[in-house]
């Protein structure tokens, strides 16, 4: 995985297809209000998975920057992979630590879609 090129244009291709797929909807303008610290909520911060890891790793402090619904299947991926996630039943949240680009350049994305065997060159590679 080391010299890996994640990013070919043929490999960006198939991030595309499957953030397509697994990435739901982008709820961030509704973040405020569903996970504010006042009133009532959608949900308590206690209730997220790994929240405090994306805090622990780093020495700076990391923020969630967007908040999307994802596959059940990719949150638990996604969880692994020390993301923040709430547990959702038809669909998890995905606390997103970066904005500003194309969801499948994330580094995670690109992880999951190694360990799947689904680039260029693996085993179950995507056709496209």
């Amino acid at each position: 995985m080391k010299h890996y090129n994640f990013n070919s244009s043929k490999n960006q291709a198939i991030k595309k297809q499957f953030v397509e797929r697994e990435v739901y909807a982008c709820i961030s303008d509704m973040a405020e209000y569903l996970f504010s610290y006042d009133g009532d909520k959608y949900a308590d911060w206690d209730e997220w998975e790994n929240i405090g890891a994306i805090h622990e790793e780093e020495p700076e402090t990391k923020e969630i920057l967007e908040f999307w619904i994802v596959s059940p299947w990719l949150g638990e991926k996604l969880m692994e992979k020390g993301e923040a996630v709430l547990k959702r039943w038809g669909g998890w949240i995905w606390g997103r630590t970066c904005t500003g680009q194309a969801i499948s350049l994330d580094g995670v994305i690109s992880e999951i879609c190694y360990d799947i065997e689904i680039l260029e060159g693996q085993p179950y590679e995507w056709k496209i």
